[in-house]
């Protein structure tokens, strides 16, 4: 049985409203011993989020396109790191795009393409 919402919910006797409470861990709206059944078969079905289908319902992707042009240096790794960090720290992936080396046609394309990928942000 292919691991969908509407195949946990069946398999666990509970609407498909419940099954994404379960899954997105809003527990306060269902009991505690559903939530937990819930994940448990999603588990054993082998069920991943689809975050392209989450982002595209809420129209939020929660990535930061990165736009850099030469990486071989020591402040620009420093830069990158932290970026890296702190969107982590928030739940944003990061997308690494590069310009090449000072091409303003190429830096066009890449801002087109990251914003193409639906970043909520580009730095």
């Amino acid at each position: 049985m292919k691991p969908t919402i509407k195949n946990i919910a069946k398999a666990a006797g509970v609407s498909t409203a419940t099954v994404s409470r379960a899954l997105a861990n809003k527990d306060n709206l269902i009991r505690p011993e559903t939530s937990a059944r819930v994940r448990k078969i999603a588990q054993q079905m082998g069920y991943h989020k689809n975050v392209a289908a989450s982002q595209l319902a809420s129209n939020i992707t929660k990535t930061i396109a990165v736009i850099i042009n030469y990486t071989q240096t020591d402040f620009w790794q420093t830069i990158l790191d932290g970026i890296l960090k702190r969107a982590h720290e928030r739940g944003h992936k990061v997308i690494i795009f590069s310009a090449g080396e000072h091409d303003p046609q190429r830096l066009n394309e890449t801002i087109n393409e990251a914003l193409e990928h639906q970043a909520t942000g580009i730095f």
